[in-house]
């Protein structure tokens, strides 16, 4: 009845399943019948209304003399309160908003008159003649206001108000107060902004959920009154900031409670997301509203601080509690998304904790509905871990969850844009953060993760953005993984990828489609260092049409650069060493080095004299840019491998020992730096010739900081035990 507007819609929202719709206008009538078959029905249901407000006036009032603990001291009805209930049935039948109103403001003792009433004002805001239509719509910006009659002053707020400050302690009268409030703004939603600017209708839903703590139907009327309230941002400003934080407390407070179903929890859900929705939307940061919002409030027994922890694990754990419930769920991660912080450092680990907790729940909720669609939940799960990912703050410890979990979902809902998306982008950045860039790549991996990046690329083949994400998951994945690559090439990742380059949504370079390209080209980028990957481009024909396009003049200088960096990475040997000679800066080593690393892998034969440019190109890269983990890295691989290939005549020399452990030292929380450093270092002593001075103690002290660093990283304790061997 809540939705209702008007008359006409009321009486057809009652008519039978199939029935005819009601006709207006005579004329329009397909026969006389018809019309009979109308008038029929509607003097039924007018009898039937008549019938039930009766019974419930007579239901309620039993109830009332039944709860004598609900109600104090209500054990009979005066011949005045019949006369009362009588008047209210009236009024509700025939609309009179006003006149109940006036007959709660003059009976505000009465606990079973006040119910009544409050149930009476929701009762006939459906009726077509109730003055509160005359309160007027929004059209635009505008208030359009009607013809008919309101309610003088419109002071049903402050009546309301009154009565529940009046009857605070009695539970029905707090819920039939709060279910007309929130019924009126749910149906004139223009009436808000005078229910949100009136401080002493909000203190009197504060009070209530505080005085009712374990009022289930209080506390679940209550917060969706006041997600309903949130749906505008300026009100839910002042909603977030109503007496330093309260009513966020008591959304907590109500959070945390039991419930049957779960629908108080829902709605609290609700309203903290479209409360953290509003303060997103501004200059303000979360932890400005949620952090150490310590309660002031006139009589509030519960003081506590407020943080960002506490309200995601308080959400985590209502989640738990109700996994049968999807609608819960939904809201849970939308809240948890607009609260997370990735790059936010609360202790050493941020949030990973939370993560963690998220991660297993997600399980659960998935073993909860092993025969439902779970696509909507998923999607939103999956937009969550995009955003936790873009910083490694919270993945510390997870990795190997955090990658379970994604890829499950990419399996499962294959079929969806979003999680297509969100889930090459969640890869990539796993495969970017230096310290858990190469365990990532391995967990991936195992996990097949591969197959699922090129398998989306299949399903969406025209999907501009998906295709770009899809080709930077390629690049992050195959950056020092020879497994990755080899797994690329076997499912003809060249060619897909060639496809994505070639996609376009409107134009060909029209932004999406322009980022498509450029992804594209980093991922063949990231391909050419291995022989075999940069023989399948070649093959393709790729480097040819580049060359073909770069002679184009309308082409975007993004992608000119793109393109430019895909050719040198593809060029010779020789195009390599002028240009270094020349003088390379930052970017210049880092394609030198990725350029040539594809020489040095086996099964490459490398000759002495190109062999030694390499050693000095390397050591020159590592000595220019310290500070870049990626040169670093590199270098110290294409060292590895040089030494590698000649263990039997040396060509490294015991000074470069120096520069790997500076490597080593100044990089210490990169593992990829790390790995690649102990790997140079053992090469190094297993080709010399002859043995090195002493090395001195701070040189192993470094090697067994970092063993004790890395003690669940198999690939580093691998290098770095192998590099303290042959250093000893």
């Amino acid at each position: 009845r809540l939705r209702l507007k008007s008359k006409g819609s009321w009486e057809m929202d009652n008519q039978p399943k199939h029935s005819v719709p009601r006709v207006e206008n005579k004329s329009d009538a397909p026969n006389d019948d018809c019309n009979k078959y109308m008038t029929l029905l509607r003097k039924k249901q007018e009898t039937e209304n008549a019938r039930l407000v009766e019974s419930r006036k007579t239901s309620f009032a039993q109830q009332m003399q039944e709860s004598p603990s609900i109600v104090p001291g209500v054990v009979s009805r005066s011949a005045e309160e019949s006369q009362i209930c009588s008047n209210l049935s009236d009024c509700t039948q025939k609309g009179q908003f006003d006149e109940i109103i006036n007959i709660l403001k003059i009976n505000p003792s009465s606990p079973s008159i006040v119910a009544m009433a409050l149930e009476s004002l929701r009762d006939c805001l459906s009726h077509d003649d109730c003055p509160i239509h005359g309160f007027g719509t929004y059209i635009g910006n505008e208030t359009v206001h009607s013809n008919r009659r309101s309610t003088s002053n419109r002071g049903w707020i402050k009546i309301i108000t009154m009565t529940l400050s009046s009857h605070l302690r009695n539970q029905v009268i707090q819920l039939e107060g709060l279910k007309t409030i929130w019924a009126i703004i749910s149906l004139y939603s223009h009436l808000i902004s005078e229910l949100a600017s009136n401080p002493e209708c909000l203190d009197a839903i504060i009070s209530a959920m505080e005085t009712h703590i374990d009022g289930e139907a209080v506390q679940e009327i209550a917060c969706g009154l006041i997600a309903s309230l949130a749906g505008y941002q300026k009100y839910a400003l002042i909603l977030a900031d109503l007496h330093h934080g309260v009513i966020v407390q008591r959304l907590i407070f109500a959070l945390r409670r039991s419930s049957r179903t779960g629908s108080p929890q829902e709605n609290v859900l609700k309203a903290l997301f479209r409360l953290s929705s509003a303060i997103l939307s501004t200059d303000t940061t979360m932890e400005s509203h949620f952090l150490e919002k310590t309660v002031n409030h006139a009589g509030n027994k519960f003081r506590e601080q407020i943080s960002l922890d506490i309200v995601m694990t308080s959400i985590i754990n209502s989640m738990k509690q109700y996994p049968a419930n999807n609608s819960l769920q939904i809201w849970g991660v939308r809240c948890l998304w607009n609260l997370i912080s990735p790059s936010a450092r609360h202790g050493q680990g941020g949030h990973s904790s939370i993560v963690s907790e998220f991660l297993r729940h997600v399980r659960t909720v998935t073993k909860a509905h092993p025969d439902t669609s779970l696509q909507a939940f998923y999607e939103l799960v999956i937009c969550f871990l995009s955003k936790v990912s873009s910083s490694n703050v919270c993945l510390h410890g997870c990795v190997d969850n955090f990658s379970s979990v994604l890829l499950d979902i990419m399996k499962v809902e294959k079929k969806s844009s979003t999680v297509a998306i969100h889930g090459c982008r969640s890869i990539y950045n796993l495969c970017s953060h230096e310290d858990i860039a190469t365990s990532s790549r391995l967990v991936i991996s195992s996990l097949h993760g591969v197959d699922v990046v090129i398998n989306t690329m299949e399903i969406f083949p025209e999907h501009v953005i998906l295709q770009r994400e899809a080709c930077m998951a390629l690049a992050g994945l195959s950056v020092d993984c020879m497994q990755n690559t080899e797994k690329i090439l076997e499912l003809g990742g060249v060619a897909r990828i060639d496809a994505s380059f070639d996609a376009y949504c409107v134009s060909r370079f029209d932004e999406s489609s322009l980022q498509a390209k450029i992804g594209a080209c980093i991922a063949l980028t990231s391909l050419a260092t291995y022989p075999a990957a940069l023989s399948a481009i070649r093959d393709a024909g790729i480097v040819k049409r580049i060359v073909h396009l770069m002679e184009e003049e309308d082409v975007p200088d993004k992608l000119q650069n793109s393109m430019k960096t895909l050719l040198e990475s593809c060029s010779e040997f020789e195009n390599v060493s002028t240009k270094l000679q020349e003088g390379a800066d930052r970017e210049q080593c880092c394609m030198a080095l990725l350029a040539n690393l594809r020489d040095v892998l086996p099964p490459s034969v490398i000759q002495r004299d190109k062999a030694t440019w390499l050693r000095s190109i390397a050591l020159h890269s590592m000595n220019a840019y310290t500070d870049s983990a990626h040169i670093q890295a590199m270098g110290c691989t294409l060292l590895s491998h040089v030494y590698v290939a000649f263990s039997t005549d040396s060509i490294g020399q015991a000074r470069d020992i120096e520069n790997i452990i500076n490597a080593l030292k100044a990089h210490t929380t990169c593992s990829t730096v790390v790995s690649s450093a102990c790997m140079a270092a053992r090469n190094l002593c297993s080709s010399l010739t002859q043995q090195m001075d002493s090395v001195d103690c701070d040189k192993l002290n470094i090697i067994l900081d970092v063993m004790d660093h890395y003690r669940d990283d198999l690939d580093v304790i691998e290098q770095s035990s192998g590099a303290l061997f042959a250093l000893c």
